[in-house]
């Protein structure tokens, strides 16, 4: 019993810890999942939002600069009238006044011809025409010029958009657009994360954030240079980091997103998620114990009843409250109560009609199939509980529907759907060995037969039907014939030998059996007895091996109350 007991208890413990492996697995994707969304998801669509924001912006001042640079209207600023509706002009066309954009127009001397602003920004202001920018522009005289400014120390630098004026292949002029650092970062102003700007030589020249440009030298943090997708530790906190180059400017957004608080979140469910499993185990583990006890205990129970039961002990009752087995128990002791009161309604009968009852009855319900049957229940429960419990139902619903003998003839379509259920017993036991083929003519399914008349047919042919190769093959049949009804159990197997066939058909002639085969002579004796000399069986070797079986019944139809009067 203890073995038993403990490979009940490694099974259900098994069963019972599934569970919990399965609740951990979904906390683990959906983390992930989570992680993937509020994080990693949304930090690649807002960054790339952002991109798209710069971008356009860039592509707007560049074919501003390009528009102005290319207009002849400003070569000539002039005074009074032409000064005013140049003005109005730039503003409609280039359309730059509402984000604070100045814009210059300067000769070769760096002279302002036209202006929104007094002067230059402070940073060019007294910077030679043959340095810096300017000699940037002189250099490439017919392209654009993208370039951030620094200014004071934390600050956002200014974008400069310059283009020189260049006519018949010598340079007028030059225009130049000077936008805002602070309006660049108010344009991809975020609720979820911060933007930096990041040029060729690592300068943040645009950010959200003063956390993401060094004070001293106005670059990029190191934790957070270089990093895309990934996690950068800075100033005690988590941040996590994507990166991608713009198409203008040879310039980098960077996105920081803070996931401190969120890693904590997770941490804390991880924990919750230990804790709950943490004080669960304990008490699966527990159940898992008690369960086994009973399951083990009600097995051995039903065992040693079913054995008592073979010795011919009828007077032990069952009992196995609150466990699975239940439901074999109340079949056992309704079993068990129905043969005591057969028995006692035997006696007053004639003795050879009790004779024929009671071996009929044997042959139907022998506790030897039984008790297989448990002894087979008990290793699937190791070996595959689901399985087990099928076995114990098929069981039951064979058991009840045998023990009833207020019913002695029963529709063909019922007793084969109970006959199906027993050989589901039998596919469990033998697995893969065992093959049933079942074939019934739809006529036949309301004609009246004995209640389980082949069922010890079915029982021979698997216990000898294994062919050299191992396997069991059935077939089993219900058709018309010349007016009757014929039921074939034909097997795979080895077929009998002749001396054998001899023996058998010898038996089945008979008035009466002393040998071991009862539960064919039972069978051929019952129809005999029941519907007169043209009925009973027959015992053949068809020529494509095996052994065949073929019960011939009249074709019986009608209502339950006729067959019953019959029987009576």
């Amino acid at each position: 019993m203890r073995s038993f007991q403990k490979d009940i208890r490694k099974t259900l413990t098994q069963y019972a810890l599934i569970p919990l492996a399965v609740i951990a697995l979904l906390g683990t994707l959906l983390g992930f999942w989570g992680w993937q969304h509020d994080v990693a998801q949304r930090s690649e669509e807002t960054r790339l939002l952002a991109a798209e924001v710069l971008d356009k912006l860039l592509e707007d001042y560049t074919e501003r600069i390009e528009f102005v640079a290319q207009n002849d209207a400003f070569l000539d600023v002039g005074d009074g009238e032409q000064r005013r509706a140049l003005y109005e002009w730039l503003y409609h066309e280039v359309n730059i006044s509402h984000d604070s954009t100045r814009f210059y127009l300067l000769d070769t001397q760096g002279n302002i011809l036209l202006s929104n602003y007094h002067a230059l920004p402070e940073y060019l202001q007294g910077i030679s025409m043959h340095w810096g920018i300017w000699k940037r522009l002189q250099n490439a005289p017919s392209a654009a010029l993208l370039e951030f400014s620094p200014r004071m120390t934390n600050q956002n630098s200014d974008l400069l958009v310059g283009r020189a004026i260049v006519r018949e292949g010598e340079i007028k002029g030059y225009w130049l657009f000077v936008i805002s650092g602070d309006y660049i970062a108010n344009a991809v102003q975020s609720l979820y994360m911060d933007f930096a700007l990041v040029n060729d030589f690592d300068y943040a020249s645009v950010a959200t954030n003063p956390m993401l440009r060094d004070r001293q030298f106005q670059t990029l943090p190191k934790a957070f240079y270089g990093k895309n997708h990934e996690i950068g530790h800075f100033n005690k906190d988590d941040f996590y980091i994507t990166h991608q180059k713009l198409s203008r400017g040879n310039l980098v957004l960077y996105s920081v997103m803070s996931v401190s608080e969120l890693e904590e979140r997770y941490k804390l469910a991880v924990l919750i998620l230990l804790g709950v499993l943490a004080l669960m185990i304990p008490v699966l583990l527990f159940r898992v114990h008690q369960e086994s006890l009973d399951r083990a205990k009600a097995a051995d129970d039903l065992i040693d009843a079913f054995c008592a039961l073979r010795q011919g002990d009828l007077k032990s009752k069952l009992v196995l409250d609150g466990s699975d087995f239940a439901i074999v128990a109340e079949a056992y002791n309704h079993m068990v109560n129905s043969l005591q009161q057969l028995m006692e309604q035997n006696e007053a009968r004639a003795k050879a009609n009790a004779v024929s009852e009671v071996r009929q009855l044997e042959a139907q319900f022998h506790p030897h199939f039984i008790f297989n049957t448990l002894e087979n229940i008990k290793f699937m429960i190791k070996l595959d509980p689901a399985a087990a419990m099928k076995m114990i139902v098929a069981l039951s619903s064979i058991l009840r529907y045998g023990i009833n003998n207020l019913i002695q003839e029963v529709p063909l379509a019922e007793d084969w759907k109970y006959t199906a259920e027993y050989l589901e017993i039998m596919q469990y036991r033998f697995g893969r060995r065992l093959s049933c083929e079942l074939d019934m003519q739809v006529a036949m399914e309301e004609v009246w037969i004995p209640k389980l008349i082949f069922q010890p047919i079915l029982e021979n042919a698997i216990k000898y039907g294994e062919a050299e190769d191992g396997t069991i093959s059935i077939k089993l049949g219900a058709y018309e014939k010349a007016g009757a009804l014929f039921i074939r159990v034909s097997n795979g197997g080895v077929p009998i030998t002749r001396e054998q066939l001899r023996l058998m058909q010898g038996i089945l002639q008979g008035e009466q059996n002393f040998s071991v085969h009862t539960g064919i002579y039972n069978v051929h004796r019952r129809l005999k007895l029941m519907y007169g000399e043209p009925y009973g069986l027959t015992i053949t070797c068809p020529e494509g091996g095996g052994t065949m079986v073929e019960l011939k019944l009249p074709l019986l139809k009608g209502d339950r109350k006729s067959a019953e009067n019959r029987d009576s």
